[in-house]
């Protein structure tokens, strides 16, 4: 559908799109970051296309899947923060114009709906339980700190932009169902912590009957949280 105003011709186009993309991309690929997020966060470790650590190597539906289970949804709202509170300190009238490109332009409002989609099915109480996984816990710490910031100022400049008290709150059925869902879905991520913690102990260990009721006992809980959060990622 294209705009009924040359919205993309406007210079507020890289606001939403590059900025937020340039932000994410500088934090995860840099080694001090994005290994340790990789590797202590995700259910498993997401499918590449070769043997390299970078970003850019990451097959997409699996490190999305990864960042579903956990209940970050990381990929469909990191980055807005930083980008949103950049145009909010530094030009209040590109602010406001933004306001009317949610308002007017269906594309410019489905992208914004779907960050505030994932944030709103995110639990960064559950998310923060899956940093007991990293054993160095300096590392954890600062992925947390860096996490949580940006929630939160996602979080903020998105009920900023959309004008609405909280999120949902245009949509009473979705908050409804992930009030009802999560005391079901919440259990199995919990389960699915002690179990990973059991297996990562056991990574030295031959293969063996143990090991694998516990990959099945794994697999189970993945298929449950999956079917609770509604998508796979």
């Amino acid at each position: 559908m294209r705009p009924a105003r040359p919205w993309h011709e406007n210079r507020t186009e890289p606001i939403g799109t590059w900025w937020s993309i340039r932000i994410s991309l500088s934090t995860f690929t840099r080694p001090r970051h994005y290994p340790k997020s990789r590797r202590c966060l995700s259910v498993r470790v997401p499918a590449r296309r070769s043997g390299s650590e970078s970003l850019e190597d990451l097959r997409a539906i699996p490190w999305v899947f990864s960042w579903t289970q956990n209940r970050h949804l990381l990929p469909a709202w990191y980055g807005l923060g930083q980008a949103f509170t950049r145009v909010i300190d530094e030009d209040k009238y590109t602010w406001e114009h933004l306001r009317k490109m949610y308002r007017e332009w269906p594309f410019f409002h489905a992208i914004i709906n779907n960050a505030l989609f994932g944030l709103a099915k995110a639990d960064m109480h559950i998310a923060q339980s899956y940093l007991r996984l990293v054993e160095n816990k300096e590392d954890a710490g600062e992925i947390l700190r860096m996490l949580m910031a940006e929630y939160e100022t996602s979080r903020e400049s998105i009920l900023d932009l959309t004008e609405l008290p909280d999120l949902l709150a245009n949509i009473r059925w979705l908050k409804r169902s992930i009030e009802v869902r999560n005391p079901y879905v919440d259990p199995l991520n919990l389960i699915q912590i002690a179990w990973l913690r059991r297996l990562r102990q056991m990574q030295d260990q031959t293969d063996g009957e143990e090991k694998e009721q516990i990959q099945a006992l794994i697999r189970v809980t993945i298929y449950g949280i999956a079917s609770g959060m509604r998508t796979t990622g």
